[in-house]
């Protein structure tokens, strides 16, 4: 993604780790769409794979798999006669895994502290996994999406093919659950907006919680430089009839998306939602 401006000396170059496709956009502020598009198919996420005496952490970036920890602790695992008691020998494996389970915690903490994530995803055989959710501070267990039960000594292909596949179904989860509650707020009268006029208006007034949006929803307009007001699906007038500022043309999608992103709006895409499209494509949850 490229950001050039002659009047302002930039020229801002920022590497994908996905192929886009090629657009040109000839603004007057960054055109954040097609990113947040793409943001919203590739969000980050960790896995981590844990059984009694491994641990791997995964950073899934866009399609890019970064392993960022792999911690190991030795386990002696039957006891043998003229050894130590029975006792003493379970009370020591026990004490291993639970110093071993503090570490990957710890890991955990230090690894994804300030780092914006989607998820964690915790995989693995056995009980392990299930021992270490319990383990996590509540910031982390919030986090969690689900925990996968897979087979012993996975490969990091297979780890991840699970990991993927599982994010996905979240996704997917997640933007039925929006469509869902703003379906139910707009039915029941609880503060929402819908149409891109009243979630338009909704927006300049700072009031928009979660802004829904349809995919591939584009909505021709156009708004005035001078005092930023938008008007939806009509041809811009020679000067805007607000403060006669120049007007330029713009995909009011756009425009409203970066409102969102202005007053510290959630957002969600969707890619298929049939009660959102009778609302013309886009609808909002308000703060009041």
């Amino acid at each position: 993604a490229i950001f050039v401006s002659a009047e302002e000396s930039l020229l801002h170059v920022y590497p994908l780790a996905v192929e886009v496709e090629p657009m040109v956009v000839l603004d007057t502020s960054p055109f954040l769409l097609p990113l947040a598009k793409l943001r919203d198919d590739y969000e980050d996420y960790a896995v981590l794979y844990v059984d009694s005496s491994t641990a791997y952490l995964y950073m899934v970036r866009s399609d890019i798999v970064e392993k960022i920890s792999h911690l190991k602790t030795y386990l002696k695992n039957r006891h043998k006669k003229g050894g130590m008691s029975q006792m003493r020998f379970n009370r020591l494996r026990r004490e291993s895994i639970e110093h071993f389970f503090n570490k990957v915690v710890q890991d955990l903490k230090e690894e994804l502290s300030g780092v914006d994530i989607r998820g964690i995803l915790i995989l693995g055989p056995g009980e392990a996994k299930k021992a270490l959710y319990e383990e996590l501070p509540g910031q982390l267990k919030e986090k969690v999406i689900d925990l996968l039960d897979t087979e012993s000594d996975l490969k990091e292909e297979e780890i991840i093919r699970m990991g993927d596949e599982r994010a996905l179904e979240d996704e997917v989860k997640r933007s039925e659950a929006s469509v869902e509650e703003l379906k139910e707020a707009v039915l029941k009268g609880v503060p929402s907006a819908y149409g891109p006029e009243e979630v338009r208006d909704a927006l300049l007034e700072g009031r928009v919680r979660k802004l829904v949006i349809l995919k591939d929803l584009t909505i021709p307009g156009w708004i005035c430089e001078r005092c930023q007001w938008i008007e939806v699906r009509r041809r811009p007038p020679k000067k805007c009839p607000r403060c006669g500022g120049p007007p330029s043309v713009v995909d009011v999608v756009e425009e409203l998306y970066e409102l969102a992103m202005r007053t510290g709006s959630e957002v969600e895409f969707v890619s298929e939602a049939p009660f959102l499209e009778g609302l013309g494509g886009l609808g909002a949850l308000l703060r009041y």
